[in-house]
């Protein structure tokens, strides 16, 4: 069990009470746009310039980041056969370092992208507010507890 793992078993339980029909591939889109950001925030760090990139190439990088995410957690359902070993891992902790991880990794991304304050704040209000709500009022995912 490593801490990726257990971000993608947090997102999945978060989701979950939202999505009933696909919550795994709804956890690994999420996975994969916070992985693709990361990869995003690098590059401005480092002074790469990706306005080289044409748009198919920008879709084959987010494909194949995708495709690794997929082969990792989804295929033949092996993050779902451990889900039962790790639900009793989680803890208030990794909650907290899950939602640390979401919010900086986003936050990063806006900080070196420039987008703005006011730009930033609707972003984040648009993430936290469905997520209390789904906490608050959706059902718990019976098949984990």
């Amino acid at each position: 069990m490593n801490f990726y793992e257990l971000i993608y078993l947090n997102i999945y339980l978060s989701l979950s009470r939202t999505n009933k029909s696909i919550p795994e591939w709804s956890t690994l889109f999420c996975l994969s746009s916070l992985f693709f950001l990361n990869l995003l925030s690098i590059s401005v760090l480092l002074n790469i310039e990706l306005k080289e990139l044409k748009e198919t190439q920008v879709y084959i990088i987010a494909g194949v980041v995708f495709g690794i995410h997929y082969l990792h957690f989804q295929k033949e359902h092996r993050i779902l056969k451990k889900i039962t070993d790790l639900k009793s891992k989680v803890n208030l902790t990794n909650r907290i370092l899950t939602i640390l991880y979401v919010l900086g990794t986003i936050s990063l991304f806006c900080y070196l992208a420039n987008i703005g304050l006011n730009n930033y704040l609707i972003l984040i209000i648009v993430i936290i507010v469905p997520t209390i709500l789904a906490h608050l009022f959706g059902k718990r995912n019976e098949q984990f507890d």
